[in-house]
């Protein structure tokens, strides 16, 4: 990548003096004999972010040939390069390059890494914090922003902060986008033992069992900080962990998954909640939601779009040998509030809004959705993990 250059003059042979400084990016995948391990390879690298360095360091080199001849003057032009190699490693391992020329003269370089647009934020999703928020956020930064900030811990959802910041959830939304788009929080789901999870990446699961600093990470967010045997044998944490989350699948609540395995040493000292949210962060968890939906026949089930029926087979809340059947504990009559709200979950029942978003959508909790839902004989649940 580079942007070729002209200066015209009656000083340089064939009147003018043509140069071109140009970037060479390597591409992993593309070089097995460079990058024979997978693990060796450098991330990928956004050309993007260098366009308009390669921009700007062809400006440079421009004037500094018209101002001072320091590309054409043999005295310095032999600089040339040992210029570009301190550029070549300043911007490699430090992402910014600042070099004197002369007295009057320097360059001056630093990559601005592309932004991705947030994602959209929904209504049942949470925030959680990467760093402290209210350290980051001050007087400068918008009023909304500086009310709905306390507020963002890793437990409250959008539609939480909203009501108890007295902000509208429409504005919500679009500062939560603002702090994810600044790496300040990541959007996870409503914490809760009903959950279910699935392993998604192989590779980073391996990486958190090779990798100490990995590991160290991992227990950070893991293990309770009040854990006395945090610091003197971690080999066992890790194993614990490792263990957890590959019992994690389909058909199989986090809190089956915490009961079934309290003989495990260090139990106690994991936090369920840093469990989840490390491995959506690393993205190798993904979560795997429930989608209710009430059909009069097969057919529409079967053929209900971008979605999978686990074990490809439909349950009924009738059919009591079913991991996905919606179990009937109560047969009390609804109130008036719960007619209504029965009116309302009807709409939403479609296979396409999961337990989360329903609930919040009608202020209910999951077990009085699921007692809306006993209301019905032909509903089926339908897993998918997102």
């Amino acid at each position: 990548m580079g942007v070729p250059q002209c200066i015209e003059g009656s000083q340089y042979d064939r009147n003018a003096l043509l140069f071109n400084f140009l970037f060479i990016f390597d591409k992993p995948e593309e070089n097995p004999i460079a990058y024979p391990q997978l693990d060796d390879r450098p991330p990928s690298i956004d050309i993007e972010s260098y366009k308009p360095i390669v921009r700007k360091l062809a400006f440079i080199f421009r004037s500094l040939e018209i101002e001072c001849k320091f590309l054409s003057n043999p005295t310095t032009k032999s600089e040339i390069g040992e210029v570009l190699t301190q550029i070549l490693n300043d911007l490699n391992y430090k992402g910014e390059t600042s070099i004197p020329i002369d007295e009057s003269h320097a360059i001056n370089l630093r990559i601005a890494p592309r932004h991705a647009l947030p994602p959209h934020v929904y209504a049942h999703q949470v925030p959680f914090p990467l760093k402290n928020v209210l350290k980051f956020v001050n007087e400068e930064w918008d009023q909304t922003i500086q009310q709905i900030a306390p507020f963002i811990d890793g437990i409250h959802y959008v539609k939480q902060i909203s009501f108890k910041s007295s902000v509208h959830i429409e504005l919500v939304k679009k500062c939560i986008q603002h702090l994810i788009y600044y790496g300040l929080v990541f959007m996870v789901d409503i914490f809760q033992f009903s959950n279910m999870y699935t392993l998604q990446s192989k590779h980073v699961m391996i990486q958190l069992f090779r990798n100490k600093y990995m590991q160290e990470e991992c227990l950070a967010m893991v293990v309770h900080h009040n854990n006395e045997n945090f610091q003197t044998d971690n080999s066992h944490l890790v194993h614990d962990v490792l263990k957890l989350y590959c019992l994690m699948k389909p058909g199989i609540t986090l809190g089956q998954i915490i009961t079934n395995n309290q003989n495990l040493s260090s139990i106690s000292s994991i936090n369920p909640r840093g469990l989840v949210v490390f491995g959506l962060m690393k993205g190798f968890l993904r979560r795997v939601h429930e989608y209710p939906i009430i059909v009069h026949s097969l057919k529409t089930v079967a053929s209900s779009p971008n979605f999978e029926v686990h074990d490809q087979q439909l349950s009924s809340h009738q059919d009591q040998s079913s991991d996905l059947m919606i179990r009937s504990s109560s047969s009390e009559q609804l109130s008036n509030k719960s007619t209504l709200d029965l009116e309302a979950m009807n709409g939403l029942a479609d296979g396409r809004h999961s337990y989360d978003e329903i609930c919040v959508e009608l202020s209910v909790s999951r077990r009085e959705l699921v007692r809306m839902l006993e209301q019905h004989k032909n509903c089926y649940t339908i897993l998918h993990s997102s």
